[in-house]
């Protein structure tokens, strides 16, 4: 995560830990249980012990969360470890040229750096940067998020009266991330699920190297049968992300691609993009420790995540493979 992004808040004193992940339109909140405070027994992971939704009326993410909290008035909330993940949507991101500043320089400087790339204004701005785990050779860039000032502090507002401890705020994109096992090969994955544009994301050893947005497919929204066309132009967009990863950044290629797709049809998506595509095209799979609770749809994909990435046991939902190998690189 954007480590600057964390602020704002007393320490955590709770055996709970939370994650609220924002998208478009809906609210999803998720809460385990830490395995040492189980009535004296050792488990080997925490417990999801809660998973639930609320859609956003009227753009009123906050009440959202106000609706969340008060569902569980049981659970004692209060100092809870917190991590708010946030949707491709409802952040702004891009790639600038690393300024040549010392580190917090740069952090007093982003949001006028930004000023003709990031529609916010600088003074209601709120920015952080990270590295890309791989740069194009003779390049030195930074991957950017931003997100209005004003509307996340009223976000922030009833989980301060809540009184959790906010352990941070990461984009959607880089939660995603810790789902994964570190030694996994690099892979893609792509998500869709409701209305929501697909999510395209290249990862390599749980680190974030290309993010993007696709347009849906509504075969997939409306639980039809496969569109020809679609399930094409799905293979052109990996293909264009593969090619760069071989390409410009000079890695092995890419031999994975996950499809976090609801509904039936993802088999037959993943069998036409595997002989399309000449490579590892699966569905998929729901953490171990979130089936029981899971919605099925993957749209709590991204509060699951949230969880993941505060807390490294809930890690590796897709082990690595035997013959996995650290080393990517491919030979210059």
């Amino acid at each position: 995560m954007p480590q600057r992004f964390k602020r704002w808040l007393p320490g955590a004193q709770s055996n709970l830990q939370i994650a609220i992940a924002l998208r478009q339109g809906r609210v999803n909140l998720a809460v385990c249980k830490s395995a040492k405070a189980r009535g004296g027994t050792e488990d080997t992971q925490p417990r999801l012990i809660v998973n639930d939704e609320q859609n956003v009326e009227q753009n009123n993410y906050a009440h959202a969360i106000e609706i969340l909290l008060a569902r569980y008035p049981r659970l004692n909330l209060k100092g809870a470890r917190t991590q708010l993940v946030l949707g491709p949507r409802l952040v702004q991101q891009t790639t600038i040229d690393r300024p040549q500043l010392s580190e917090a320089e740069l952090q007093l400087a982003l949001p006028w750096t930004l000023k003709d790339l990031i529609d916010i204004p600088p003074a209601d701005l709120i920015a952080d940067y990270y590295d890309p785990p791989i740069q194009v050779a003779g390049r030195d860039k930074v991957h950017v998020v931003a997100v209005q000032k004003s509307w996340l502090t009223k976000i922030l507002q009833p989980l301060l009266k809540a009184r959790v401890a906010i352990d941070g705020i990461v984009n959607e994109d880089l939660a995603m991330c810790s789902l994964l096992h570190a030694k996994h090969p690099p892979l893609m994955l792509v998500s869709q699920y409701g209305q929501q544009q697909a999510q395209l994301l290249l990862i390599k050893q749980r680190a974030l190297v290309v993010s993007r947005q696709l347009k849906p497919l509504q075969s997939v929204i409306n639980q039809s049968e496969l569109d020809s066309y679609e399930s094409e132009s799905l293979a052109i967009e990996l293909q264009r992300s593969t090619d760069y990863f071989s390409g410009q950044l000079r890695q092995a290629s890419l031999q994975h691609v996950y499809l976090a797709f609801p509904g039936q049809q993802v088999h037959s998506l993943c069998e036409q993009l595997g002989q399309s595509l000449s490579l590892m095209a699966e569905p998929f799979v729901y953490p171990q420790w979130a089936v029981e609770l899971a919605a099925g749809d993957f749209s709590d994909l991204g509060v699951l995540a949230g969880l993941a990435y505060m807390q490294p046991a809930l890690g590796g939902t897709l082990a690595a493979p035997a013959h996995a190998e650290v080393n990517q690189e491919a030979p210059v």
